[in-house]
């Protein structure tokens, strides 16, 4: 891989990342399709079950992302806060999934399944810029 060093990355290493971040999110996914599949169908809002379905696949993104993907971790051993930090970048991704859900599903009356698949490629670029930059990344690191 290449010396990681403060400031710059290899590019090599970001993508690396990038494609990481992409299988990891892929996995996520189909935990995330799975539960909101199972709770919708079992009767369940599809608007609370997207939204229990999107912890679940953050959990696994999560901890494939701090054990196989990302070399440098901002916040290095202060853990509470990086959790904190990945769950505020996660919200926002929620809220961004659910309004896009929202606004197909019960505005143009999309099936729930297809507006979640629209959602992904939002959420997914959100999630991957915003947690490389504030968590990820080595020039963000700060002196305590």
């Amino acid at each position: 891989m290449g010396k990681v060093t403060h400031g710059t990355l290899p590019l090599r290493v970001l993508i690396r990342e990038f494609l990481g971040y992409t299988a990891a999110s892929a996995v996520g996914l189909v935990v995330d399709l799975g539960v909101l599949v199972l709770l919708t169908e079992a009767g369940f809002h599809y608007l609370l079950s997207a939204t229990l379905a999107f912890l679940a696949g953050m959990l696994v993104v999560y901890l494939a992302s701090v054990r196989w993907i990302f070399l440098w971790r901002t916040h290095g051993e202060r853990q509470h806060l990086e959790v904190g930090v990945f769950v505020a970048t996660g919200v926002i991704g929620l809220l961004l999934n659910l309004g896009i859900m929202w606004l197909l599903t019960s505005v143009l009356g999309v099936f729930y399944l297809f507006s979640k698949l629209v959602s992904v490629g939002f959420v997914f670029t959100w999630h991957f810029a915003s947690r490389k930059l504030i968590l990820f990344t080595p020039w963000r690191r700060r002196s305590v």
